[in-house]
């Protein structure tokens, strides 16, 4: 598929989530999953507004790359809560933030920087209901709200089906790559002593780098489809994704 017509894909996908654009406040009854993934959906619409701009750019392979890290990220983390218990899952990821103020807090401490005692009581009270959910190897706080490696829950959905063993190769690949544009990689430095290779790196990063949040995004967009019962919507993202000319929505 040519880059301009993938581009032409990710310009319809924009044009489709533009409600996710808009911040306001959700039906306090609504299940906690139906909240998670309004709000990552959302997070991700200007990832994927940003990465629409930069595809203009020829020298922005590498950011667009990078930036698609995050969004298939987020896809695989909303797969990991479906098979894991959704409603469980996204009680879990929610409370977690409880975890990050108070991280947050600790370094600003450290940092001679005072607070107002009051916040940091409501900082401090929040963080000791959750803290049992996340306490690990001998009392030490989970780095993550799934208390998982990312690797690890793509093995989780392997066993569970939801993607096979051929595409869990594609998965770790395309995350490998963005990992290489995120970090200092002896491969992805090489490419800049040489012309030619440079040049390869680049359409290869800008084809992949557009592919993957968009196919990961179309993936989180079905989920909301199907869990607000959005038919409309559930149709326009399998009629996206069939002109992406990808086998499979899992494979990335």
């Amino acid at each position: 598929m040519e880059i301009d017509q993938i581009k032409v894909v990710l310009s319809e996908l924009l044009r489709l989530a533009k409600g996710f654009e808009v911040i306001n406040s959700l039906d306090s009854n609504l299940p906690l999953f139906t909240v998670a993934l309004t709000a990552i959906a959302r997070r991700n619409f200007p990832i994927l507004h940003s990465i629409a701009l930069l595809s203009h750019d020829p020298l922005s392979g590498d950011a667009i790359l990078d930036l698609s890290r995050r969004v298939f990220e987020d896809m695989i983390s909303v797969e990991f809560m479906i098979i894991k218990g959704k409603e469980k899952m996204a009680e879990k990821f929610i409370k977690y933030s409880a975890v990050e103020r108070w991280l947050d807090l600790e370094y600003l401490k450290s940092m001679g920087v005072q607070e107002d005692p009051n916040l940091e009581k409501v900082v401090e009270n929040d963080f000791q209901r959750v803290k049992p959910q996340f306490i690990y190897k001998k009392d030490q706080i989970a780095q993550s709200w799934s208390s998982t490696k990312f690797e690890l829950m793509i093995e989780e959905l392997v066993k569970a089906k939801k993607v096979n063993s051929g595409e869990t190769v594609n998965l770790l690949q395309g995350y490998i790559l963005g990992n290489r544009k995120n970090h200092l990689s002896s491969r992805d430095t090489g490419a800049f002593l040489d012309n030619a290779q440079r040049q390869s790196d680049l359409n290869h990063s800008l084809i992949i780098g557009l592919v993957i949040p968009i196919v990961s995004y179309i993936r989180i967009l079905s989920n909301y489809a199907q869990e607000t019962g959005n038919g409309d919507l559930a149709h326009q993202m399998d009629e996206l994704f069939s002109k992406l000319n990808v086998p499979d929505r899992k494979s990335v």
